[in-house]
């Protein structure tokens, strides 16, 4: 491990690409630990991704770059456990509905601060001479004036004055490169399928699109929530709770209509003991599925809901935690195709041409940067017409965002199970799926649309 003790000596020094180097090197032995205990893919490698910003945000606390291989396994059993006691909780309601923002940081957050820093590190290094040292030795190693003024033999208010003058510089850079960049958050679902086409085809204009991939809703409102998300692709009757709820965001496009499939397991005939699969509480799923069955707010069923993140639904059938799921694509798709279950309906038969997921904005993002959101839009439009001039290639790259086979993901296009046809947004389709929505008991009270829904930004 002498190269990786090499690499890590380099990434305290402040190359912060010697640890992407480090992090190669104990790739084999990190998903070696990893499947010894979770066999999804896309689960390790969430988990490996966690453990890898964790360790970006803690590695200045490591006093020995020798002990860097231990260290690192130490943060990946941490992130297993987490995410393994997550998976059991699975909240049944928004945590923290009440008090945003949340105090804790997520491992978004994390990597927001740590990109933060390269960011700076990028700009600190155009510096030039004593200007660029006094900067590094204040600014990232955090030493005394007096130490620095000492070091670099400048008068201390010499020094003073270099440093506030290189402080303007640094502001300036920054807010430069962030003007034209836009945080989108989804998750690995059918529905978010343009937001993963825009990203992978490059075709937004001239704005710089960070795409960050969620795998529970609770956790991505948790981020747009708490300012790391300028926007996402959030469910209607959730993102319509949120504004209700004080939440300063707009809904700017539908992100598609339909596209979710009701689902048991192969071998069923029924619902059985009625352990139904969705996943989340406030959810356009759960809206209709309450709805559909005639099951009001009042009404006892002997469906039994179990909230699932998409990405777990089909493990909890196949494990008999579910008998059956009621959930977006392209997970009902790969259900079939893995012969673990069998669709039954889908949402279009039950509710033609529903609004479910779309682009919600926090207004703040909308009113300080109107043409990049104009932008974000147009691109998300041009994906449209992308995927349906080519849905095997929009297959192809839903695989690269979600580990779904790209046949299976194109199928889902092809067949016609979701449509991405007229997404700007409808006051109609709105005030239909909110009257769903509270018919079902999903949402406690009305939601002011009038200044929620804006056809106007596409």
């Amino acid at each position: 491990m002498k190269k990786c003790t090499y690499y890590i000596e380099r990434a305290l020094s402040g190359d912060t690409y010697a640890l992407a180097e480090a992090f190669k090197l104990l790739e084999g032995m990190s998903h070696a630990y990893i499947f010894r205990q979770i066999r999804n893919k896309d689960m390790a490698e969430d988990i490996l991704q966690d453990a890898y910003m964790i360790a970006c945000e803690k590695l200045h606390n490591l006093r020995n770059p020798a002990a860097f291989p231990g260290w690192f396994r130490a943060i990946l059993s941490t992130s297993m456990y987490r995410a393994l006691r997550d998976m059991k909780r699975q909240p049944d309601q928004l945590p923290g509905m009440d008090m945003f923002p949340s105090l804790d940081p997520s491992p978004y957050e994390v990597a927001v601060r740590y990109q933060t820093r390269e960011i700076i590190a990028r700009i600190l290094g155009s510096l030039e001479g004593r200007d660029k040292e006094a900067c590094i030795q204040r600014y990232i190693h955090g030493r005394p004036y007096k130490e620095i003024a000492e070091s670099l033999g400048l008068p201390l208010g010499t020094l003073k004055r270099r440093l506030h003058g290189a402080r303007e510089t640094i502001i300036r850079e920054y807010q430069k490169s962030q003007a034209r960049v836009i945080r989108v958050g989804y998750l690995p679902i059918s529905d978010h399928l343009l937001a993963m086409v825009s990203h992978a085809r490059h075709i937004q204009t001239n704005c710089e699109v960070h795409l960050q991939r969620f795998l529970s809703w609770s956790a991505l409102v948790q981020a747009l929530a708490n300012g790391l998300l300028d926007a996402a692709f959030v469910m209607a009757p959730l993102a319509m709770s949120l504004h209700s709820k004080g939440m300063e965001i707009i809904y700017v496009l539908d992100g598609h209509h339909d596209g979710s499939a009701l689902t048991i397991g192969s071998k069923d005939d029924s619902l059985k003991d009625g352990r139904m699969g969705l996943p989340y509480a406030i959810s356009t799923h759960a809206a209709i599925l309450k709805s559909h069955m005639d099951l009001g707010q009042n009404t006892e069923s002997s469906v039994r809901p179990e909230y699932i993140n998409p990405s777990y639904i089909i493990r909890s059938l196949k494990t008999q935690k579910i008998s059956a799921f009621f959930c977006s694509e392209p997970w009902s798709a790969k259900s079939v195709a893995d012969g673990s279950g069998r669709v039954i309906a889908r949402s279009g038969d039950m509710s033609p041409g529903h609004m479910c997921c779309g682009l919600t904005v926090r207004k703040e993002f909308a009113t300080a940067h109107p043409e990049l959101l104009k932008q974000y839009v147009e691109s998300l439009l041009r994906a449209r017409d992308a995927v349906y001039a080519d849905p095997a290639a929009s297959g192809r790259i839903q695989e690269s965002y979600t580990g779904v086979p790209a046949g299976i993901a194109s199928g889902v296009v092809e067949q016609g199970h979701i449509s991405f046809n007229d997404l700007r947004p409808s006051m109609d389709r709105a005030e239909q799926a909110m009257g769903l929505a509270l018919k079902a008991g999903i949402l406690a009270r009305p939601c002011k649309l009038d200044s929620f829904i804006r056809p106007d930004i596409t």
